[in-house]
């Protein structure tokens, strides 16, 4: 494959993360950069160096991180220019934090370190908010960039307050309930109800997001691709994994020929499915797509980043479900150490390793350390979750009953485990994978009351 700027194949060539595909969409980075600096030299000003001139649609990845930075840079250069006498067009306030939002935006996706990105995204917003209003659209969509941010991070609640807010005066200010502006802020409340394990909440707003996304956009734009791969995941948080998995598939055949195969976006289908085919009790397919995943993400973002960790614990939890705990124990405690490499890193998916971890101490017999494991866990997880019962928390409770009863404590973790099995049947209903996963861990209880080997220990499911 050659650079299609300097027509070599030497050197690393790598896709620009556009639309375009095979040879098209090759390039040198360094060929990239210097290219726009060039142009953006020669025209006095950045120019719209954040999309492909080809295809028409924004870089991502290594591509959009480097362009990025090459703008904010020459914003600085010219600045320097015009204060040294040397330079006569001075730099817009709206390009500064246009490209300062860009380089936020792409510091916290491509390198992953978050707590950097919301400082830098925090800046653009006060400055916008001074000098646009705070009513002001554009003030208003970075505000919700700040809100993602926050939300990777961990911080849902606050997260959610801010989106709210953006929401309620957008309403007031677009009016327009069809508008991009408006799904893309209700898209994104639903999301960080989704990932605070707030499902009720969610769906109504992923249900509304994706028909007017339809209807507005057409079946096969990004966004209502997109906001159907929610809408997925949000029926299998209410229990209706079947339809979420047909779905997720039509979603990802139309992803891969509108987006390619190593898009975000698909990525993101392929994980959902991922998901999906776990909750059916289908680890072979689950593990397959999961090791697919993150080949691609160790590929586009290095093996230290945010998303390759939830690539790996992933690929550990299914590897240690479908009865192969020596080798999933390894995989899950390299999870563990790139989420503390990873600055910033949203704690809670820290701690839904740690509790795959704990299970897999306990399928290899190590009741002591499974129980010490997911004891911690489980304390951590009810805290920050305590007032809702479809949190991690309750899984990490099945697995920490079962732990007990394995170390000897037979009456404490079948009384554990009944607890959990009532509050999951509860509020999920019996047939949730959660409530399933529980009930059956406590029948191995009742039949057992020890850890089985190894080569017994694959989690059986009906699906």
């Amino acid at each position: 494959m050659q650079c299609t700027i300097c027509l070599s194949d030497e050197g690393e060539v790598i896709q620009k993360g556009c639309h375009c595909r095979g040879d098209n969409g090759a390039v040198h980075l360094d060929c990239l950069l210097q290219l726009a600096a060039h142009s953006s030299a020669t025209a006095g000003r950045w120019h719209a160096w954040e999309y492909c001139s080809t295809c028409d649609h924004a870089f991502n990845g290594a591509s959009a991180y480097g362009l990025a930075k090459c703008w904010v840079d020459s914003v600085t250069d010219r600045e320097k220019a015009v204060a040294s006498g040397e330079g006569t067009a001075a730099v817009s306030e709206a390009e500064k934090t246009e490209a300062l939002l860009l380089l936020g935006l792409e510091t916290g996706y491509y390198l992953g370190q978050h707590t950097k990105a919301e400082l830098i995204i925090a800046e653009v917003a006060e400055t916008r908010r001074r000098t646009l209003g705070p009513e002001h659209i554009k003030t208003l969509r970075t505000e919700l960039h700040l809100a993602r941010v926050i939300r990777v991070q961990g911080r849902y609640a606050d997260a959610i307050r801010l989106q709210k807010r953006v929401l309620a005066t957008m309403e007031r200010v677009v009016q327009n309930p069809h508008s991009h502006e408006m799904l893309v802020a209700k898209g994104s409340l639903a999301d960080s109800y989704s990932v605070s394990w707030q499902h009720e909440a969610a769906l109504p707003l992923l249900i509304d997001v994706y028909e007017k996304s339809h209807a507005s956009l057409g079946p096969d734009d990004s966004f209502t691709l997109k906001s159907l791969r929610l809408l997925a995941d949000g029926y299998d948080d209410v229990g209706q994994t079947d339809k979420a998995l047909e779905l997720s598939q039509d979603v990802l055949v139309r992803q891969r020929r509108v987006n390619g195969r190593a898009h975000p976006s698909t990525v993101s289908t392929m994980v959902s499915m991922s998901v999906f085919h776990m909750r059916r009790g289908e680890y072979a397919e689950a593990e397959a797509i999961a090791r697919e995943v993150l080949t691609i993400e160790v590929r586009r973002l290095g093996a230290l980043h945010p998303h390759t960790m939830i690539a790996t614990h992933n690929v550990g939890l299914y590897t240690l479900l479908a009865g192969r705990p020596r080798d999933a124990e390894p995989i899950l405690r390299e999870a563990i150490a790139i989420a503390d490499s990873c600055e910033g890193y949203d704690p809670h998916r820290r701690l839904f390793a740690s509790a795959s971890l704990g299970l897999a101490l306990l399928r290899l017999g190590q009741a002591d350390a499974a129980v010490a494991m997911l004891l911690d866990t489980h304390k951590k997880q009810l805290a920050a979750f305590e007032s809702n019962a479809d949190s991690p928390a309750f899984r990490t409770a099945s697995f920490l009953g079962r732990a007990l009863v394995a170390q000897g404590k037979v009456d404490e973790g079948k009384a554990l485990l009944r607890e959990t099995l009532a509050t999951l049947t509860e509020v999920q209903g019996a047939d949730a994978y959660e409530a399933r996963y529980a009930a059956d861990l406590l029948t191995e209880c009742e039949s057992t009351g020890v850890a089985e080997p190894e080569e017994a220990s694959r989690f059986k499911m009906t699906p």
